[in-house]
Order: structure tokens, then C-alpha cells, then sequence
């Protein structure tokens, strides 16, 4: 399984992200997506929401938004995933692709074109991810070079 998850770190509406983040991954009106109640890092009813794609309808990675309606969903912490750990700042909401199957290169093409999303408006944020970190690290600095 290879997870890539992006903390936006100033307000945003978590719709916006979401449907960028779709693009990205070619939903279409057939997919079926969620909006419901989350466990997000072991904080039962923390009211943290997840717009997330069903699995198992055959895009490249399934998108999950996690944020808390009217505040920032996360003030500090830990962004931990299976082999990376990484201090992150304060975000407003996280954006996760996964996928079973899918590649590294598929992993960085999502997140340069969604951090390249950010970027065009003026969007703070920061990654984590498993198994990829060089690769992603390269792609991100080559892209802002």
C-alpha cells in the first residue's frame, strides 16, 4: 500500500481540495464518494470529517480529505505513516492518496500536480508518505526549480 498525504496549512475550503484531488485521479459523476464522521489518528469523535472515493472503482489511488468543520484539524502533531515520521506544522485539513498497487511515479504525479494546485493559490503545505520520500523530494524540487 502506498499512502501520500498532503497537510494544507491555511484555511481552505475542504470541497475545493477535494475536487481537485478528484480530478487529479479521474473521477467522473459514475464514482461514488462519501462525506461522513472519521477516525482520524486515534481521536474518536474529535468531529473530524472525511470526503473520501469508495475503493475498488478502478482509479489510480483513492482520495480521502480529512478536516474539522469550522477549525483547523490538527493544532500540532505527528504525521506517522509505515516507515516515515515526520513533525508537521498546524494544518487546516490533509489530503491522502492510496492506492494498492500503485507505483511511486504515480504517487509523485499526484502530489506535484495537487501541490502545484496549491501553489497557484497561494496554499501553505507540507507531505508525508511511505516508501517514496526521495523520489517525491526530487520531483518537488525540480518542479520549483
Amino acid at each position: 500500500m502506498l499512502d501520500t498525504q498532503v497537510h494544507v496549512l491555511d484555511p481552505v475550503d475542504p470541497q475545493q481540495v477535494f475536487q481537485a484531488c478528484c480530478t487529479l485521479v479521474g473521477v467522473t459523476e459514475q464514482h461514488l464518494v462519501e462525506d461522513e464522521e472519521a477516525f482520524y489518528e486515534a481521536e474518536p469523535e474529535s468531529g473530524v470529517r472525511e470526503l473520501r472515493t469508495k475503493p475498488n472503482q478502478g482509479l489510480p489511488a483513492w482520495v480521502h480529505v480529512y478536516y474539522r468543520p469550522g477549525a483547523p484539524l490538527r493544532a500540532e502533531g505527528q504525521c506517522v505513516t509505515a516507515t516515515v515520521e515526520e513533525s508537521f506544522a498546524p494544518c487546516h485539513l490533509a489530503a491522502t492518496f492510496s492506492s494498492n498497487g500503485g507505483t511511486v511515479e504515480q504517487h509523485v504525479d499526484l502530489l506535484t500536480r495537487l501541490a502545484s494546485w496549491l501553489d497557484e493559490r497561494s496554499l501553505r503545505w507540507s507531505w508525508c508518505g511511505n516508501a517514496h520520500a526521495a523520489a517525491v523530494s526530487e520531483a518537488i524540487s525540480s518542479n520549483r526549480g
